[in-house]
Order: structure tokens, then sequence, then C-alpha cells
């Protein structure tokens, strides 16, 4: 696959959709993820398929990339905009990612490969390493 990368390791990465609504294992948001790179941390929190991450789950336990998903930059969950997520941006790299991209197979996956791939290529290796360190001491 073009998407996937050279590097072997599995990037750290939680999708986030309005509302805290987080993609888990056995969706198509997952497996984009994981062929492009990244490894799905929603297991990490106890999810399962489609569940909700409460945002102090997600402060109290930080992973190195969270990926925003919405219509529009301009249209980004609300909950982004609150108090804690401004500490929570100097922890863990947030990106938006266009909601169009997690549609089921169709004529998107090729955008949301391309786009996947892009932020796979930009996250610092240290990221990964953080993140195994973490979660070997239980943090």
């Amino acid at each position: 696959m073009a998407g996937r990368p050279r590097d072997q390791r599995k990037m750290p990465a939680l999708i986030w959709l309005s509302g805290g609504l987080v993609p888990g294992s056995g969706t198509h948001a997952n497996e984009l993820l994981d062929q492009t790179g990244f490894e799905n941390l929603s297991a990490t929190y106890g999810l399962i398929k489609w569940d909700v991450l409460p945002l102090e789950y997600l402060i109290a336990r930080p992973r190195a990339m969270l990926l925003s998903a919405s219509v529009a930059v301009d249209q980004q969950d609300r909950m982004l905009s609150h108090p804690p997520f401004a500490q929570l941006r100097q922890r863990i790299s947030i990106h938006h990612f266009p909601f169009r991209l997690f549609q089921c197979a169709g004529p998107t996956i090729a955008s949301a490969v391309t786009r996947l791939a892009a932020l796979r290529r930009g996250l610092p290796q240290r990221a990964a390493t953080k993140f195994q360190r973490e979660s070997s001491t239980g943090g």
C-alpha cells in the first residue's frame, strides 16, 4: 500500500469525533490507521468498536496524536476549545482530519490514506518511543 511507512513502528494515534466519539477495532477508521502506520489507541482506554471517550480520560492519559474529525476546520468539536485542551496541546499533537474521509469504503479512501500518510511522516519518531515507555509503565 502506498500509504504504508518505511518505518515499521506503529505511531500512537486516537481519532476524536464530536462529543468524544472514538472508533475502535473492527471499524473502517481503525483499518485506515493500521494501514498507514498508526496504532489506534482506543483499546488502551478500554473502548470497543464505536464508543465515547470522556474528556477527563483523554486529559489524564494523553497520547501522541489526536485526529479531530469534523466537517470543516472552523466547525471542529467544541470540546477542542475547552480550557483543558490548551494544556493538552502542549503534550500531544492535535490535527484536523476531515470527517468525509471516514466515510465507508469508496472514493475517499485514497484521500484518507494520503492525509494519514502525510501526518505519519510528520510525526517525530520520539513520539512512538515516548508512548512505548509510558505504556510499559502504565502511564
